[in-house]
């Protein structure tokens, strides 16, 4: 039977239930040599309209790949095949990778695609439980794996589902459904982030399902005053973007370094006296920081739901405090944060207080 006759369905299936094959007991093998890989060689997202696509660099060779892969401290396996004179879903893809956290936590993170079909997974297993991340996305509307069964379910118009299950033994939290990729991080941006904003960070990936991360910086830059030391040195380096090119590179450098704080300096600077050349390079620094028109940016300072995921999520505390500030005044209810980093809680009262405002959202 030629490849190209069998359902995608049957292929992603047979993708998604490989791994329980090969962890079946085997007779003891020489250890096969690491082969080298960056992140970005390995694996990478995009989106193609409005769903999610997966590439990689690796060449086809039709047998399971030890890797090492700087970006990921573990054990990774890839599996790659390509179909000559196919589409550009061609590619049949199956990266595998695990390792130890330093709370004792095993973590197992996949990455499958066929013939245009995805599914990116993650289990999380400690002493307490475990936690199942689990999102699939279908080529053909009216068709879906269900990845956990293992059989093919008429959908309608959604071709994502993205489920999570927790505990010992696991139980189903949720499952949302969505027509794209696109549609599911716009309905869903808290479950998106808080859940698979993670896995796509390891992944190299994390602003395909946090889009809205680094706009926050414009949204709330009038409450984001770069230090002086910040803004002498964006004073400094603006003027040597004019200056020859090997210069002109290592200015533009020095300024993407600086991050979201250059970026609001740089927007607060005046460009009266900057050539064309200047200022297209202070848009290139500033565009992933300020995405937005003014109105968009003025509409999103004024959505609650942007506010609660700046709020969740922000990159800095900083940002999530301004989000606080701005929800607060907006509501009338003075809203306190938790400011670790990484916080759970801070997760769990954005729900909260989501839940709250339901009827505002």
């Amino acid at each position: 039977m030629k490849l190209s006759s069998i359902p995608w369905s049957v292929l992603l299936a047979l993708v998604l239930t490989s791994a329980a094959a090969a962890a079946q007991p085997a007779r003891p093998q020489p250890a096969a040599p690491l082969d080298r890989r960056s992140l970005a060689e390995v694996v990478q997202f995009q989106l193609a309209g409005e769903d999610l696509l997966v590439a990689t660099d690796l060449s086809p060779q039709r047998r399971v790949q030890m890797l090492e892969i700087p970006e990921l401290p573990g054990k990774a396996t890839a599996l790659v095949d390509l179909r000559p004179g196919r589409d550009s879903g061609s590619i049949i893809l199956r990266l595998t990778h695990t390792a130890e956290a330093a709370n004792g936590q095993h973590i197992k993170t996949s990455v499958a695609t066929t013939f245009g079909a995805v599914m990116v997974e993650r289990l999380v297993e400690s002493d307490a439980g475990s936690t199942l991340v689990r999102l699939v996305q279908s080529p053909v509307q009216g068709q879906m794996i269900i990845a956990r069964e293992g059989v093919v379910q008429p959908l309608g118009a959604d071709r994502v589902r993205f489920s999570v299950y927790i505990g010992k033994p696991q139980i189903l939290q949720f499952e949302l459904a969505a027509a794209t990729f696109d549609d599911l991080r716009r309905r869903h941006p808290l479950e998106t982030a808080e859940y698979l904003g993670p896995i796509f960070r390891d992944l190299g990936n994390e602003p395909i399902v946090r889009p809205y991360r680094l706009g926050a910086w414009q949204v709330f830059a009038e409450a984001l005053q770069p230090p002086p030391q910040m803004q002498s040195t964006v004073r400094r380096l603006v003027p040597e973007l004019d200056s020859s090119d090997l210069r002109q590179r290592e200015a533009g450098d020095e300024l993407n370094a600086l991050g979201g704080p250059g970026a609001v300096a740089l927007a607060a600077l005046s460009r009266e006296n900057l050539s064309p050349e200047q200022n297209l390079r202070v848009d290139s620094v500033i565009a992933p920081y300020f995405p937005f028109t003014p109105r968009e940016a003025a509409a999103r300072a004024d959505d609650y739901g942007f506010l609660l995921l700046s709020i969740a999520d922000g990159p800095t505390a900083e940002i999530r405090a301004a989000a606080a500030a701005r929800l607060s005044k907006l509501t009338g209810k003075q809203i306190e944060i938790d400011r670790e980093p990484n916080s759970d809680k801070r997760w769990a009262d954005v729900k909260t207080l989501r839940r709250e405002l339901q009827a505002k959202l």
